[in-house]
């Protein structure tokens, strides 16, 4: 694994942008603000801001009201992704908002929060930290006393006259019936120009016209949820028209579409290939990972090979963090079924997944405009095969003691878990023999099940996250004993961990004519007694 490089917490600072001021909001943080607009954010925005070191401290930023009685600030969010340890709170009036992980998924809720009087910004954690996030960044723009957002605003827009992005927003956002304004806007810029649809459930017709970035004169219409997966971007030369029309009285929807200039850049391009044939790990990382962003208009490739056999299972665990919209990464060969064969991650992702087939390509792309922290991971083998069918044999000894564990568990350092297992197997001894075995240890998705039985199918036991068994130990005198481990089909692992396995230690041991007696049935359970093992 690279060593990590730790960046400290800077000092609070505040910078002048062409007439909007940035805030850093950091653990040290103690400010009082006058009225005015301002961009909040994280420190070193939007490269990682470190782990938090102080947990005694909680950074602070008092935002006073304007003067105006009722008035009071638009807080639009142009990126949020801190660790789920954190928290940032903020208060106004009546009401307390309390924001942590990644907000990108409750982008119908969360990218903008209307408020009046003063805003309360405070940020602190409740455990140290060690990953790698990019931060948040927070539009703080005054509005007038009952004003409603999205129904005031100019035909025509000179985006290179602005400090940030221009949020063009449904009338009293998030509400889904604030009004059937119409409205018909023109952006322009001597840069290129992005259109993303960030949240849009929208039952009317927003209309995009202009020239794309490659020459054509195009106009695209979108109607109905076109976010619900992910969010929708279009690029346009110098300038573009959104036109969005309405017929229903009680209002057609919501949206909020985020309109920003960019500067196109020369791509960045990184293509690694990986061929695996045993379980070591190969990691890779964005360029410059946990110093810096990656850069816009960024491109890499890993293409990932390994030898055919359906008993191992290419796994990928990931951290990652993209601009929550346009940039992502696209996998194929992750699931056999080719129209199914279309996974792609943005935002916040610390996750596991195993691929159905032994040819995995990734490939990672961003846009001209937003960054983040990037992403590191490592591939690796995981080894899936069941246990097989065995005849037990003392070798002239009145016993023999063993380990029964899950496919996968010699690999558990690196990871332990196979999904979509339905494993059967048997362990066959001599009628003048008991077969043992003590409840096992074990780690499961909800799903997973150890199933125990006997030459007659009758259970034993069962073990589950739902059905843990109260007797420590078992004794099965029936000549065969059935196992069968079943495990989810789910190919993404919770957390980014698959450390999911069972061990449990068995055996057999000759029976002595005086011990005969107690064994009165196929299957006799003896009394609970704890049992503790090292497991290292």
């Amino acid at each position: 694994m690279m060593g990590r490089l730790i960046l400290p917490l800077l000092s609070v600072f505040v910078t002048g942008v062409i007439g909007i001021e940035t805030i850093t909001l950091g653990p040290d943080t103690n400010l009082n603000l006058p009225e005015n607009d301002y961009i909040i954010q994280s420190p070193n925005f939007p490269n990682s801001y470190g782990t938090v070191i102080n947990h005694n401290n909680v950074g602070q930023i008092i935002l006073n009201a304007p003067a105006e009685e009722g008035a009071g600030y638009y807080l639009f969010f142009t990126e949020f992704m801190i660790d789920e340890t954190e928290t940032i709170i903020i208060s106004h009036e009546n009401t307390t908002h309390i924001l942590s992980g990644s907000e990108f998924t409750k982008r119908g809720t969360a990218a903008y929060i209307y408020t009046e009087g003063n805003v309360v910004f405070q940020i602190g954690a409740n455990s140290l930290s060690e990953d790698d996030h990019t931060g948040f960044q927070i539009i703080a723009k005054r509005h007038g006393v009952n004003e409603i957002v999205g129904t005031s605003y100019n035909d025509s827009t000179n985006l290179d006259e602005l400090d940030y992005a221009y949020f063009f927003v449904s009338p009293a956002y998030p509400a889904v019936n604030g009004s059937t304004i119409e409205r018909t806007q023109t952006f322009m810029s001597n840069n290129s120009i992005r259109v993303l649809l960030y949240d849009f459930d929208f039952n009317g017709t927003v209309v995009l016209s202009g020239t794309d970035v490659n020459g054509t004169d195009v106009k695209i219409e979108y109607t109905g949820f076109q976010t619900n997966t992910s969010t929708v971007a279009n690029y346009f030369l110098h300038d573009v028209t959104i036109d969005v029309k309405c017929k229903r009285p009680a209002g057609c929807g919501r949206y909020f579409v985020i309109v920003e200039p960019y500067v196109p850049k020369p791509p960045t391009i990184t293509s690694l290939n990986f061929s695996l044939d045993t379980n070591v790990s190969q990691w890779f990382t964005s360029v410059d990972y946990d110093r810096t962003a990656y850069p816009n208009n960024y491109q890499f490739y890993v293409n990932i090979t390994a030898p055919e056999n359906t008993e191992q299972k290419i796994v990928l665990w990931l951290k990652f963090e993209s601009e929550a919209s346009s940039d992502g990464m696209s996998f194929t060969g992750l699931v056999a079924n080719p129209a199914a064969d279309n996974w792609r991650l943005t935002g916040s992702w610390y996750t596991l997944l195993f691929a159905e087939t032994n040819h995995l390509q990734l490939s990672f792309s961003s846009d001209g405009v937003g960054r983040a922290v990037g992403f590191y991971g490592s591939l690796y083998l995981q080894s899936c095969k069941c246990p097989e069918d065995e005849v037990l044999e003392t070798n002239y000894t009145s016993s023999l003691d063993f380990t029964i564990t899950s496919p996968g568990y010699s690999n558990r350092d690196v990871g332990s878990y196979c999904p979509g297992l339905n494993c059967q197997w048997s362990y066959k001894f001599t009628v003048d023999h008991i077969f043992n075995f003590d409840s096992p240890f074990f780690e499961f998705r909800d799903s997973d099940f150890l199933r125990i039985s006997d030459d007659h199918n009758k259970t034993i036991a069962i073990f589950s996250n739902s059905n843990k068994a109260n007797t420590s130990s078992f004794y099965v005198n029936s000549g065969i004993v059935h196992f069968q481990f079943v495990t989810s089909s789910d190919i993404v692992a919770p957390n980014g961990t698959d450390n999911f396995y069972f061990w449990m230690r068995a055996g057999i041991s000759e029976v002595f004519p005086s011990h005969q007696p107690q064994f009165i049935d196929r299957v006799t359970f003896v009394e609970s007694y704890f049992v503790s093992y090292d497991l290292s």
